[in-house]
């Protein structure tokens, strides 16, 4: 019987203990990450279209954006959909181009950059699927950065707010006697996420 009164009391005890304790408040900061850009600069009439000719191997002019976010984003690319007659077929591999075909690759870089088409690889071929840059990822990691900068400062990839974006499309198109088609539009989509 002493046994058990003891731990009566002693429970009894704790709980008091426990409801004299003050109580505390916490409070909770939310903050609501925006993410955006918009096109400052950019071939043509149409910000992310992008012409494709038969027997074409030439780096397109550079296109610029801007953030607009409050915080750091990472850019993705991706071709979104194209038009033309008859179709041609996007080549997200390094394979050499058959009839109707065409391939796009894309590298960020600083405003001034010296880019060839010796400057991209294959991890820089734009696909259908929305591909996140990094350091490696849509930049010629290959080059000097006094000719395309550095992926940090000038890469798709954390990007700051307010900050301007440069990115260079390398576009290919199937050699003539293997294409009969005409001219190609095909339209570039560009898509943010926050920097984790």
């Amino acid at each position: 019987m002493r046994k058990i009164s003891l731990l009566i009391l002693t429970a009894l005890c704790f709980r008091g203990w426990l409801g004299a304790a003050d109580s505390s408040s916490v409070d909770v900061v939310m903050t609501i990450q925006v993410l955006g850009f918009y096109w400052v600069e950019s071939p043509g009439d149409a910000n992310e279209h992008v012409t494709v000719n038969i027997d074409q191997n030439a780096v397109d002019a550079r296109r610029v954006i801007q953030s607009d976010a409050n915080c750091q984003q990472d850019y993705s690319i991706r071709v979104a959909s194209q038009d033309a007659s008859p179709a041609w077929t996007l080549i997200e591999t390094a394979a050499a181009l058959g009839q109707n075909q065409y391939r796009l690759r894309g590298i960020w870089a600083v405003n001034n950059a010296t880019i060839t088409a010796n400057s991209f690889g294959t991890n820089d071929i734009i696909t259908g699927t929305p591909q996140t840059s990094s350091a490696t990822q849509f930049f010629a990691e290959g080059e000097s950065s006094g000719d395309v900068g550095t992926s940090d400062a000038d890469g798709g990839f954390s990007v700051y707010p307010g900050q301007y974006s440069n990115i260079y499309i390398l576009v290919e198109g199937a050699p003539s006697p293997l294409s009969a088609a005409g001219p190609l539009t095909s339209v570039l989509e560009i898509t943010m996420t926050a920097t984790p």
